[in-house]
């Protein structure tokens, strides 16, 4: 499982209702180089929210193939494998206990690589539920293991008490 029906049933409500998972284009020139080192050609946007990444890369990359699947937007809960992954920004909202699941389920998608974030800090938004929009706050080290728990190779990472996220550039 990679998301509890009643949580995802949230996620979809806040998504129609609010201004959420509209900053997916911010991250590009960050992951952009590994992208083409890897020789990637298709790429997967998982949790892509408002589909802002997708909308920028078609502007300036029309050669790239982008796939869109964010659980919480309703008509993208499916997807499929890309030869690169950017999870922007989305893997502090997973429930904690299905965290492992999630990281596993972008390791099997992602053919070459992938661009990984999570923010380290309370988030300004609350949920409908009254709970902090990031479900999971943990040091950056926290989440080198658990990226490290996959079969990833981890090429590049920063993370730490002045970073407001931690990210991971990781290859297969």
């Amino acid at each position: 499982m990679l998301i509890s029906p009643g949580y995802q049933t949230l996620l979809q409500e806040t998504h129609r209702t609010r201004h959420w998972g509209v900053g997916g284009h911010k991250c590009i020139q960050h992951f952009m180089p590994l992208f083409v080192e890897l020789g990637c050609t298709t790429l997967l946007d998982y949790g892509s929210g408002k589909e802002t990444l997708r909308i920028a890369l078609a502007a300036q990359f029309p050669n790239i193939w982008v796939y869109c699947y964010d659980p919480g937007v309703f008509g993208r809960e499916y997807c499929k494998s890309a030869d690169f992954v950017v999870c922007n920004d989305v893997l502090e909202h997973v429930e904690p206990e299905l965290i492992d699941n999630v990281l596993a389920h972008i390791c099997t998608l992602a053919t070459k690589g992938a661009y990984l974030t999570a923010g380290l800090r309370p988030a300004k938004h609350v949920l409908p539920d009254g709970r902090n929009a990031h479900l999971i706050i943990e040091k950056s080290e926290w989440w080198y293991a658990k990226v490290k728990a996959q079969s990833w190779v981890i090429k590049q990472w920063t993370g730490g008490e002045q970073y407001k996220r931690a990210c991971f550039w990781v290859v297969k």
